[in-house]
């Protein structure tokens, strides 16, 4: 039986283009996001008498709320996404081959948990591989639900168990941001030149993400959007784009369409008067938590079915090649913050805002990809995952390749 069942989806043979290529686009969203708000300090530790004073001030808030509004949470879910589609596939080859899914899968989430606690504390305080080790875990208990318990289970992870969640720690009294520095402290020490009070920082609100608060606003999505890669990749939608062109379509309009009627949420809670309905407040925090997930599977169709055009997937495929470094690119996006945007560096935190850090993200996502492109002509995989692959096999696999032909 194959091991994506229950499934109209085929077993995998090799590299498929078109996944690599969205997670090559996750790449780039993601460091567009992470420039634009985390690696800038804009609309979180930015004192509000230095806004003004930024490059293309007027231009800012209208730069930072079109990448909220079309990618933020967006980039995270589709990151999240694609793992639970490799999950779905690592999990036929192991069963296509005879070899034992679930310990090799657990020595993966312990080397990863291991990764993310090094990058975390040491690089980039809001890493998300720690929370991905752990929701990896929760998939062996729940990957054997049928599609039709998938769905429903996507949703209360995504919507409902953070609302639920919030509501119990406000209901007991309990402060969502306790023991995360103040903001002034963190714009002071991403700002000096310090490399000791930038990694103490650091590690200081990556201790705060085990916080109750965060596991459940980031924690709970994640697993939701591992289990949706799942119920995506029984589907066999993105290994053969052609044969569910139609499913594809449908997937594309129904993500888009209530995808921006559902994101239209965050345009209106910050208008409502505190005094309004509690339903009021519950309703439109659900439309804003379905939204990133809805609105990232529109993403997804519209991604797919342009890989199904001739004239799209010659420019498209540029993205593969870095969809198959993500984890050296994820990291080496942390090292762009300390060289570029902190006091170590250039000290572009706190001097500029969305409206140049999303030309600097472009920028940086092109060097990754034209790196990958090189790369990959000579090395068989990136070195993050060429070191990972050793670790979980405990044999060193082929570095270089015979001779400099496209990946």
């Amino acid at each position: 039986m194959n091991a994506i069942t229950p499934s109209s989806g085929p077993v995998p043979t090799g590299r498929n283009q078109t996944i690599d290529i969205l997670r090559g686009m996750a790449l780039v969203l993601i460091l567009i996001v992470h420039c634009s708000f985390d690696f800038t300090g804009w609309d979180w530790t930015i004192p509000e008498e230095h806004v003004p004073e930024l490059p293309m001030a007027a231009l800012n808030p209208t730069v930072g709320g079109l990448v909220d509004f079309f990618l933020r949470d967006k980039a995270r879910a589709l990151f999240a996404l694609m793992f639970g589609v490799s999950f779905a596939l690592q999990l036929a080859r192991s069963e296509q081959s005879g070899r034992s899914f679930e310990r090799m899968f657990i020595k993966r989430m312990v080397l990863l948990a291991m990764i993310g606690l090094v990058h975390g504390h040491l690089i980039y305080y809001f890493e998300i591989l720690r929370l991905y080790a752990m929701a990896g875990l929760l998939m062996l208990l729940l990957w054997r639900l049928p599609n039709k318990a998938l769905l429903p289970l996507v949703g209360f992870l995504t919507v409902l168990a953070p609302i639920v969640g919030y509501g119990l720690l406000q209901a007991l009294g309990l402060d969502f941001m306790a023991g995360r520095p103040p903001q002034s402290e963190i714009f002071v020490a991403f700002t000096s030149d310090s490399p000791r009070e930038i990694l103490s920082i650091n590690h200081r609100l990556a201790t705060s993400t085990y916080l109750p608060g965060f596991l459940i606003g980031f924690g709970m999505p994640i697993l939701g959007n591992f289990l949706l890669g799942l119920w995506l990749a029984r589907k066999g939608w993105l290994q053969d784009p052609m044969v569910h062109r139609k499913a594809l379509k449908r997937l594309m309009v129904v993500g888009l369409v209530f995808g921006l009627l559902l994101q239209s949420s965050s345009l209106i809670m910050p208008q409502l008067d505190p005094a309004s309905p509690v339903w009021l407040f519950l309703l439109l925090g659900i439309a804003f938590l379905a939204a990133a997930p809805m609105l990232m599977l529109g993403y997804v169709g519209t991604i797919t079915l342009l890989c199904t055009h001739p004239l799209w997937i010659r420019v498209l495929r540029w993205l593969a090649p870095a969809g198959r470094m993500t984890l050296t690119h994820y990291i080496m996006q942390s090292v762009f913050a300390w060289v570029i945007f902190y006091g170590v560096g250039l000290g572009l935190y706190g001097r500029i805002g969305p409206a140049l850090a999303v030309p600097i993200g472009l920028l940086l996502a092109t060097f990754q990809v034209l790196l990958s492109i090189w790369w990959l002509k000579r090395y068989r995989s990136g070195p993050l995952e060429w070191l990972w692959r050793w670790a979980i096999e405990g044999l060193r696999p082929q570095w270089r390749r015979e001779s400099h032909s496209a990946p």
